[in-house]
């Protein structure tokens, strides 16, 4: 039964899985430091190339990683202001990211190549 509903994945590892089983996309927070990335796949995959879809899936797991390092908003916002898109800080009761939480979230940018490798 076509309910004429327009559905999104909420979750951020969700999203290729639930437009291959006919949603649109998703509502994400990864895709703040990858959506052209998310939207190439996609596009990909309704195009028919789904191996693609899923390469760039795959490329995109280091974002995912940035989630796991503390609770968002946390680790988001210190990933986009690494990036240089100065979007301030968290309000208490969070507080900022820790220098080894920075250290893995920056690790995590570096692997997608959104940053340059810091120099030891």
């Amino acid at each position: 039964m076509e309910l004429g509903l327009e559905l999104y994945a909420g979750d951020d590892p969700l999203i290729l899985p639930f437009v291959e089983l006919g949603g649109l996309g998703g509502v994400c927070v990864h895709t703040h430091v990858v959506g052209p990335q998310v939207k190439a796949m996609i596009t990909a995959f309704r195009a028919g190339d789904a191996e693609e879809a899923r390469r760039l899936e795959a490329e995109t797991d280091p974002a995912l990683e940035i989630l796991k390092v503390q609770t968002n908003p946390i680790a988001i916002k210190a990933a986009l202001n690494l990036l240089g898109h100065e979007v301030g800080g968290v309000r208490l009761p969070l507080v900022e990211a820790t220098d080894k939480e920075l250290a893995e979230i920056r690790g995590c940018l570096e692997r997608l190549a959104l940053l340059q490798p810091a120099k030891a």
